[in-house]
């Protein structure tokens, strides 16, 4: 009794990371290669989508802005931003992206709130886009089509679709469309982004060459019979013209400025977003090193051509003063226009090259691009909620893969997320009221940045092993070091002019008390869930503050 009082106290073995990890591989498997990559970058960055919107955008908030210059300048910027996301996911090819790199260079805690706030903004995406897929895709196709072959079933049709029953209901088949293509596995992702993205893609080329066969004068003489067809004037192209003048004033201009232009370089980066959103899914991406970065460079260099073509064309067909009136007029006074619809490219082209052909590609092409968002943004989120889950700040199960390398049961529980945030975005103005996703996406840039800064020495070990590339230097300063600086000093700049710039800000996203208060709020919810999680995990006997010293397994 005495000898067995007197010996030590048994001591619980010392964890390492491997054990406190969920387990000791992933179960995750790479399958995507670097044209999956392209593929991926480019579903996420909707190309015909920032076509579409851009040219009306840019003159509605700069009068006398050209849209392509903006792109071309945001572009050479944003190669810093494309440096930054190709070498820290080359060096740290996990699934989850920045949320893997913040929290092992940072902080965990800073890690988790800043990804968080972007993933919840995805979330609120997904049931947003669910609908613009109706709104900004099938009505307009189904309700031009309509007018161009006298139809006027199809005009009828379009009209039906904006009840909130059809669109909650549409959305609702769209998100369960995506929960089973995600647990069947990367190859029918693969499938589904191959399938819509190189169609969608070559009708943007097809539109290209449409506008070359355009002129002005065809043009206008087209648009004024569409506009008669619809019940306006048969001087359609100058009523809107007249009538953008009264609602906007001086705010229609005739010349395009280099000034105006680069005060839309923040529109500019904002049509970008997405061109490197593979590196959410990096943990299934093969050869890392070369597929993100040759996959996010060439997404970033094909699609700032493309826009910049596309948009030039767009002004010499339409004409500058038009496209001001009718953006400015759909935005203020839509009741005013006999076809209240966003002048975008596709519905123009269609309007104007008087083909029923032209029109219904480019318009399916847009309901192609915001379908593609969904599925980025859907299988995005599933490999997120995974990598939060595998470091144990989310239940475990969430991280039991089925036979094809997927997390199932994050894509059912993504799929019952989407759901919700599709009722908030159909049935309440909550998601318009709360949500900059500029806004969140510049400060989670930013952290990003602030890592890449600090990775060759908060991470040194990592570093060192790193891909030759990310491991350059320019005069004796690591390269990464240097497009990090510049990535923070840009996405620092438009974060200023969101705020102090009401127009931009607006047009982004939700301004006001309640937005930013939902900012700070997710902020806030983050950390506090990391440190609540951490305490009960210790009480678990789990030690996490272990993980953030190595990389998940493969």
């Amino acid at each position: 009794m005495t000898e067995a009082l007197m010996q030590p106290p048994i001591k619980a073995p010392t964890q390492t990371p491997s054990q406190v990890f969920v387990r000791k591989a992933s179960g995750i498997i790479r399958q995507f290669s670097v044209w999956d990559v392209i593929y991926i970058n480019l579903a996420n960055l909707a190309l015909g989508l920032s076509i579409a919107v851009g040219p009306a955008w840019s003159v509605r908030l700069w009068p006398g802005s050209n849209i392509a210059v903006a792109v071309v300048v945001a572009g050479i910027l944003s190669l810093s931003t494309a440096f930054v996301f190709a070498a820290l996911s080359a060096s740290m090819p996990r699934s989850g992206g920045d949320y893997v790199w913040t929290s092992r260079i940072l902080h965990p805690a800073l890690g988790f709130a800043s990804n968080l706030a972007q993933y919840v903004t995805w979330l609120l995406l997904i049931g947003v886009f669910a609908i613009l897929i109706i709104i900004l895709g099938v009505i307009p196709l189904l309700a031009s089509t309509g007018v161009l072959i006298g139809n006027e079933n199809l005009i009828s049709l379009a009209d039906s679709m904006y009840s909130n029953e059809f669109l909650f209901g549409f959305g609702a088949a769209v998100i369960a469309l995506n929960v089973i293509m995600n647990i069947l596995g990367a190859r029918a992702v693969r499938w589904m982004f191959r399938i819509f993205v190189i169609p969608a893609f070559v009708i943007q080329l097809i539109l290209i060459v449409a506008m070359l066969f355009v002129s002005r004068e065809q043009f206008v003489n087209a648009f004024n019979s569409f506009y008669t067809a619809v019940g306006g004037s048969a001087n359609g192209y100058q009523e809107v013209i007249n009538i953008g003048k009264e609602v906007a004033g001086d705010a229609i201009r005739s010349q395009l400025t280099l000034a105006a232009s680069l005060l839309a370089i923040p529109l500019g980066a904002n049509l970008f977003l997405g061109f490197n959103f593979s590196v959410y899914l990096g943990g299934e991406v093969k050869q890392p090193a070369r597929s993100q970065l040759v996959g996010i460079m060439t997404v970033l260099g094909l699609t700032a051509l493309v826009m910049a073509v596309s948009t030039q064309l767009f002004y010499r067909m339409v004409g500058v003063e038009f496209l001001h009136a009718m953006s400015n007029v759909f935005d203020a006074a839509p009741e005013r226009l006999a076809f209240a619809v966003e002048p975008t490219v596709p519905f123009l082209v269609g309007v104007g090259s008087q083909s029923v052909l032209i029109n219904v590609l480019g318009q399916a092409a847009l309901v192609m691009w915001v379908f593609l968002l969904l599925v980025s943004f859907f299988a995005g989120s599933v490999r997120t909620m995974f990598a939060y889950s595998f470091d144990r700040l989310l239940p475990q199960a969430l991280t039991r893969v089925n036979k094809y390398g997927v997390p199932w049961i994050s894509s059912i529980v993504i799929g019952l997320i989407s759901i919700a945030t599709l009722a908030l975005a159909v049935y309440t103005g909550v998601v318009d009221l709360v949500l900059n996703v500029m806004a969140i996406q510049m400060i989670v840039f930013i952290v990003i940045g602030i890592a890449a800064i600090m990775y060759p020495t908060r991470l040194k070990a990592v570093y060192d092993a790193a891909p030759a590339f990310v491991r350059q230097k320019v005069l004796g300063v690591p390269l990464l070091v240097i497009a990090g600086v510049v990535h923070v000093l840009f996405s620092l700049a438009i974060l200023l002019i969101i705020f102090f710039t009401p127009t931009f800000g607006s047009e982004v996203g939700a301004m006001g008390t309640e937005a930013n208060l939902f900012i700070l709020g997710l902020f806030v919810f983050g950390f506090a869930w990391y440190y609540i999680v951490r305490a009960f995990r210790k009480r678990q006997g789990i030690d996490i503050d272990l993980l953030w010293n190595e990389l998940p397994p493969e």
